[in-house]
């Protein structure tokens, strides 16, 4: 085995199938397995620093002569700006109707929540250009396929760059050898791949999960942080516009796609419609903006907002859905309803695992009709009614109760279940109803209760969510 002119040893040849058996080469770069016999086999090669294309090769033995090519990665340097991000430097030559592949080595273990792919490409016809990033499992994502644009291609794929394809399934393990494939598709124009690099993206820069509360009534506007050992707490004051009765409604997601939770936070009633958004715990939870309800009428009336966060586009970036309190029209497709009351309590979740997360609104009291909630199907389906979702208790609906709703993968198919949390049912409170995704019709799977009787016979109100 030779890098041009030079032997590579120390690699790791395997060999699978009919034999099994590992080498290493030598210092000429040959290695020996003996004992074959004819069959089916794969053949790999691996050595720390070093890439190999393909990684896996499929060969067969018959008793004749057999060859296998494996080429090492082009000599680009691999280095690294942080312990998640590297790059490689390459200035490769992209030339008219050929395809060039190169590989980067990726040494980390833990497991990633994203990965973002850095591109810098110089072409005057960015169009003429298809983009696929290969990851070590062998997962393919289409980056850019043709898609127009000003001549050059710089930046990350998952952040300013809109992948053409799922980019969120990169996440995992990304320990491996990662490829990009660059070809041009049209001819007349030549181009210079000068260097790409992978970015892996983890909640909290790697720390652990923090709990979020909010305050009610009489909180003064507060909100609290606190660390995994639930001690150590950051506090966090939200005022706005003379906003004195002080209940927070915080949700936290990824707003601006670097892969850190922004939290945005909802009023009371009393709030005049104002929603406070703040920066991620590494940039000082800072005021990034206040944003209002578009309705002055609701926001004078009443002004509570109830916010949820979650990538309904699938762009890597979170949106920022508010459901209103009473009054607000509920903009369901139930016309008496939002007459009637009009309140909505949305929650996001990707319950078909297509990447890009549903909206489900839980309605507030309805006398005689109680206990819905409403699936809206994500943004590419416009967000169009998907189902309606009733609480399996005839009792609770006939008093008209309300419905809380959460998103969380349980089963870990990667389709969220939904959780409907109730409101005020004295001496049979403490439920929650947990439903299947849309995969499984959004079937019943059971019941959680508190375990607390007294609180349950005096209320029972609950307010589910879902964590990691």
């Amino acid at each position: 085995m030779r890098n041009g002119d030079q032997p590579v040893a120390g690699a790791t040849v395997t060999i699978s199938g009919e034999v099994s058996d590992v080498a290493e080469t030598d210092g000429e770069g040959g290695f020996r397995i003996g004992a074959l016999v004819d069959g089916e086999y794969q053949l790999s090669v691996r050595r720390a620093g070093m890439a190999f294309v393909p990684e896996t090769a499929c060969i067969t033995i018959d008793g004749g002569d057999m060859g296998v090519r494996f080429d090492v990665a082009p000599s680009g340097g691999v280095s690294r700006r942080s312990a998640s991000e590297v790059f490689r430097e390459e200035g490769l030559a992209i030339r008219d109707g050929e395809a060039l592949e190169t590989a980067i080595v990726v040494e980390e273990t833990e497991p990633a929540d994203a990965v973002h792919v850095f591109v810098e490409i110089r072409h005057p016809m960015r169009n003429d250009l298809s983009l696929i990033v290969v990851a070590p499992d062998g997962e393919e994502v289409i980056l850019s396929w043709a898609d127009g644009g000003p001549p050059d291609l710089v930046g990350w794929f998952g952040r300013e760059l809109q992948a053409t394809g799922p980019i969120w399934r990169l996440a995992g393990r990304p320990t491996g050898t990662w490829r990009l494939r660059v070809r041009d598709i049209a001819p007349g124009d030549e181009g210079t791949l000068v260097r790409w690099g992978l970015a892996f993206v983890r909640d909290r820069s790697g720390q652990n999960a923090r709990l979020v509360l909010g305050c009610g009534a009489s909180g003064q506007g507060w909100v609290q942080a606190l660390d995994a050992d639930l001690r150590r707490a950051t506090w966090t004051r939200h005022l706005q516009d003379g906003y004195t009765l002080g209940e927070t409604r915080p949700s936290c997601g990824d707003v601006d796609g670097d892969g850190l939770e922004e939290m945005a936070i909802g009023v009371g009633r009393g709030g005049a419609g104002w929603v406070a958004l703040r920066d991620d715990e590494t940039h000082g939870r800072a005021l990034l903006a206040w944003l209002r309800v578009p309705d002055e009428a609701y926001c004078a009336a009443n002004g509570e907002t109830r916010p949820s966060l979650g990538d309904i586009d699938g762009d890597g970036r979170a949106e920022i859905v508010v459901g209103l309190g009473a009054g607000g029209g509920g903009r369901v497709p139930w016309q008496a309803y939002n007459t009637r009351n009009g309140e909505a309590w949305p929650a996001c979740g990707d319950v078909e695992f297509d990447g890009r997360d549903e909206v489900v609104l839980g309605l507030g009291t309805n006398p005689g009709r109680g206990g819905w909630a409403v699936v809206l199907d994500d943004a590419a389906a416009g967000l169009r009614p998907m189902r309606w979702l009733a609480i399996p208790w005839p009792a609770y609906r006939a008093a008209g109760g309300a419905v809380r709703p959460a998103l969380g993968d349980l089963d870990g198919d990667r389709r969220d279940e939904v959780a409907l949390g109730t409101g005020p049912f004295p001496r049979s409170g403490g439920c929650v109803a947990i439903l299947d995704d849309a995969n499984h019709a959004f079937a019943p799977r059971g019941w959680a209760r508190l375990r607390w009787p007294a609180y349950n016979a005096a209320n029972g109100e609950t307010w589910p969510a879902f964590t990691r």
